[in-house]
C-alpha cells in the first residue's frame, strides 16, 4: 500500500480555508491571520469590496463608513496641495460612492483639472462642505461637483462658504429632482431668491417637502412675501406664506411656504 503524505495547512484550497473561517466569530478571525500569510489571505478575499472611505486629512487613521468620503482638514489646518487631492480623488472616483463631506479644507492651492476628478462620482445622494476655499469660480465648481449628480441628489449643504451665491440655487432647484435638503447657512452672497427659486420649482421636485437652511444669509422674510405677492411671481394665488417655530430642543425661527397641491418649503432662517 503506497503511503500518502499527510495533507497540511498549507497544501489545502484556499477556498476551503475561506469556508473555515466562516464559522469563526471576528476576534478569532484577527487572530488567525497571524497564524500564517495563507491565513491572512483567506480573509481578506472574504472581506467584501470597499465602497466606503472615509479620509481624516490631519493624519488620523481611517474609518469606515457606509458608501461616503469625509474629508476634513481640522487639525492642521494648512492648504491642501494639489498632489495630495489628486492622490485622494484618483482612488475614489472608481468608488460607487454615495456621499462627498469637506470639511475646513482649504483647496486655492488644487487646479481645476484636479477637482473636476470629483465629476466621475456621478451617483451622490449627499454633498456637504463645510467652510471650504477654493480658487475656482462658482460656475465651475457647480459644473465640476454637481452637474455629474444632478438626477440623484437629495442633499446639498454649502456652509460659510463665500464663493456660494444665488447661481447654485438656481442650478440645483432647475436640475435635481430628488431633492429633500437645501442649506446655505453661513454664505453671505446668497440673498432671498435663493428661497424663491427653490419655491418656484417645487412642483418639479419628486417629494412633497423641501428643508431650505439659510441662516446667516442675506434672507429676508418680508422680501420673500413681497416677491411672492408680484404679478411678476406666476403662482402667487397657489401658495401661502406662515411664519413659525420649529422646537428642535429650542425654537427656530422659521417660515413655512404652503402650496394648494400639497407641496410645502420648510424655510429655516
Amino acid at each position: 500500500m503506497d503511503s500518502e503524505e499527510p495533507t497540511t495547512m498549507e497544501k489545502l484550497p484556499l477556498e476551503i480555508v475561506e469556508h473555515i473561517l466562516k464559522f469563526l466569530d471576528a476576534h478569532d478571525r484577527m487572530n488567525c491571520v497571524l497564524v500564517c500569510r495563507k491565513f491572512l489571505f483567506a480573509l481578506v478575499r472574504s472581506l467584501p469590496l470597499p465602497k466606503t472611505i472615509r479620509l481624516l486629512y490631519s493624519g488620523c487613521p481611517c474609518h469606515a463608513e457606509t458608501n461616503s468620503i469625509l474629508l476634513e482638514d481640522e487639525l492642521i489646518k494648512n492648504q491642501i496641495t494639489d498632489s495630495d487631492a489628486h492622490k485622494i480623488l484618483s482612488q475614489c472616483v472608481a468608488a460607487p460612492l454615495t456621499s462627498l463631506t469637506l470639511s475646513n479644507c482649504d483647496f486655492q492651492k488644487v487646479r481645476p483639472w484636479t477637482l473636476a476628478l470629483i465629476a466621475q462620482l456621478n451617483k451622490l445622494q449627499r454633498v456637504e462642505f463645510d467652510s471650504c476655499r477654493f480658487s475656482i469660480s462658482e460656475s465651475m465648481l457647480i459644473r465640476s461637483i454637481f452637474a455629474a449628480s444632478f438626477a440623484t441628489l437629495t442633499t446639498v449643504e454649502m456652509k460659510q462658504c463665500l464663493l456660494i451665491t444665488d447661481k447654485l440655487a438656481r442650478s440645483i432647484s432647475r436640475n435635481c429632482p430628488k431633492l429633500e435638503t437645501f442649506s446655505v447657512s453661513g454664505c453671505k452672497s446668497v440673498s432671498t431668491f435663493s428661497v424663491l427659486a427653490m419655491i418656484e420649482t417645487a412642483l418639479y421636485r419628486e417629494k412633497p417637502m423641501l428643508t431650505v437652511h439659510v441662516e446667516d444669509t442675506m434672507f429676508c422674510a418680508q422680501q420673500l412675501a413681497d416677491y411672492m405677492s408680484s404679478p411678476l411671481f406666476c403662482s402667487k394665488n397657489d401658495w401661502s406664506l406662515v411664519p413659525t417655530h420649529i422646537v428642535l430642543g429650542y425654537e427656530k425661527p422659521a417660515v413655512i411656504a404652503e402650496h394648494r397641491a400639497a407641496r410645502c418649503v420648510l424655510i429655516y432662517v
